[in-house]
């Protein structure tokens, strides 16, 4: 299979899937998120603190150096703090369902090259609750 063109069926499926998405009765309210997250300096800044000091901790831990109880208090600290900020866990939340939609669709994508036809709910059952549950 060739590289997608614009004059290929797959990429005005693909463009109709987007607006699909824009479509969405949830996406406005999604966007609207992004954005209070995006306009809120301090909030930002918070959250790239806590992904930082994440970064840090895994780190240590991938160079085999114990982590110490006041690094992981001062970790948990900052993260509770974030996640108390409503615009930061809302933001979180929409993070995690656009990464569930995501997922289901590069899943189903996979599955369509893989199988050689249309996946059906049932291909997805070994092990995982299938494409959109997020446990996989």
């Amino acid at each position: 299979m060739a590289v997608v063109t614009s004059k290929d069926p797959i990429f005005d499926k693909t463009v109709e899937l987007c607006r699909e998405i824009l479509d969405h009765p949830k996406f406005s309210g999604m966007q609207e998120t992004i954005q209070a997250f995006l306009n809120n300096a301090d909030t930002r800044a918070a959250y790239e603190n806590v992904i930082q000091l994440g970064d840090q901790l895994d780190q240590k831990q991938n160079n085999g150096t114990p982590l110490t109880q006041p690094e992981i208090d001062a970790y948990e600290a900052e993260r509770d703090k974030l996640l108390a900020d409503p615009i930061a866990s809302e933001f979180l939340k929409v993070q995690r369902e656009i990464h569930k939609v995501q997922e289901t669709v590069n899943q189903y994508v996979a599955k369509t090259f893989e199988l050689g036809r249309v996946p059906e709910d049932s291909d997805f059952e070994e092990g995982s609750c299938g494409p959109s549950c997020g446990c996989s």
